[in-house]
């Protein structure tokens, strides 16, 4: 939907995607039919490979869609000479709902979620014997638990038990060993059964970006590089990348990434708060503050970014700097009593104010939850932890998430 009427050519297009290929077709109704035509572009020289035109009877739009690209896939499939992709046959009420929870994963708000979960619950319902559901129903368990919504340690166990499920009722599902692999990770910190795991989708899949995202948790960089290459309008992929480059002390780059996830995505709360992170590293101390402030504004107080750039200007960046973060202290702890709010997140805070007694107690906390930010922090050289990493309890938490 990006290049919908952006003008752009086949060939700056594919450039944009690193495609060799392109799809371009329309959708039209006439009466009480629909047309879809297509066609398969070269991107090398901008020659057609293949063309086609569908005719369909009205009906619900999504399943006709869905259906249609099937139906076109398996052309693609014989043209491209690539027989690897596995059909599997959904029975049709449990299609309806796979496809609507599909359609919806990309929501970001906790009554979304619990909306997707429900459809796909309804999907495995109606066809228990369908791996697809299963996979979708654990995927979205781990995004809501990785975005704060639900509590990990319960929900990467569901998680879990539809990964697992789906893997047996077919082994060569990808995404359903990309799943597990994260289960793993967060609830038990298995890394080699996790990375195994990884490497099972890769050999199912090379081109899953999940996969390259994941397996970049082990390899780091170029993994996470080629995760962003394969899936480049995903901006959850470019905010790791950015995240891991940041580590790396590769500023501009990180820079980069961050700020075109949020071209994708300009509500990302943690786009902007790895932004502010990095400003602060970085010594560019009014470029963090205006983070900060867009971070207030889009939870729904503009008046504290407005209060943060006006202590900035008084009594400057240290000030503001403190002012910003018991703001957000503030702000964590009252939405804690009405869902889960990750322990990082108040372990983060509290050591950047340089409460290094509380951010220990938080981190045990995120311990004992299962927090989905620990596995990477055990590998992180985060600065905002710098004083507390030789703290006995500390110690002992990261050598129990450290690989082995």
């Amino acid at each position: 939907m990006k290049y919908k009427d952006a003008g752009k050519g086949v060939d700056e297009i594919a450039r944009e995607l690193h495609a060799d290929y392109i799809l371009e077709g329309s959708i039209r109704r006439e009466g009480a039919r629909v047309r879809i035509s297509c066609q398969l572009i070269r991107a090398a020289d901008q020659s057609p490979r293949w063309s086609q035109e569908y005719n369909y009877d009205s009906g619900e739009p999504l399943t006709l869609e869905t259906r249609a690209a099937q139906t076109i896939a398996m052309e693609l499939n014989s043209i491209l000479g690539d027989s690897s992709v596995p059909q599997h046959s959904i029975s049709g009420n449990a299609f309806d709902s796979y496809l609507r929870g599909l359609a919806e994963s990309s929501i970001h708000t906790p009554e979304g979620l619990t909306r997707i979960i429900t459809t796909f619950e309804k999907a495995v319902k109606d066809d228990p014997n369908s791996p697809q559901p299963l996979a979708g129903l654990a995927h979205v368990y781990e995004r809501a638990a990785n975005l704060g919504f639900l509590p990990p340690r319960a929900t990467y166990a569901k998680a879990r038990a539809a990964a697992e499920h789906a893997i047996q009722l077919d082994p060569s599902l990808p995404e359903a060993h990309v799943y597990l692999a994260d289960a793993l990770l967060t609830i038990d910190y298995d890394w080699t059964g996790a990375q195994a795991e990884i490497q099972k989708a890769l050999d199912l899949n090379a081109n899953d970006p999940m996969a390259h995202e994941w397996n970049g948790i082990f390899l780091a960089l170029e993994e996470m590089r080629r995760a962003v290459e394969l899936d480049p309008l995903n901006a959850d992929r470019k905010i790791f990348l950015g995240e891991i480059l940041m580590q790396a002390g590769q500023r501009e780059q990180s820079e980069e990434q961050l700020k075109a996830a949020l071209q994708l995505d300009p509500a990302s709360d943690l786009a902007h708060s790895l932004l502010i992170h990095l400003y602060t590293e970085w010594g560019r101390h009014e470029d963090a503050i205006n983070e900060w402030s867009t971070l207030f504004f889009l939870s729904g107080q503009p008046e504290s970014g407005n209060s943060l750039k006006s202590v900035y200007r008084r009594r400057g960046f240290d000030a503001a700097r403190r002012f910003a973060v018991r703001t957000q202290l503030a702000q964590l702890t009252k939405l804690r009593e009405h869902r889960y709010v990750s322990p990082v997140a108040f372990a983060t805070l509290y050591a950047r104010l340089g409460d290094n007694e509380r951010a220990v107690f938080w981190l045990q906390k995120a311990y004992d939850a299962r927090d989905v930010s620990l596995p990477c922090l055990a590998n992180s050289q985060d600065s905002v932890f710098a004083s507390i990493k030789n703290d006995p309890r500390v110690v002992k938490i990261l050598d129990k998430i450290r690989p082995t």
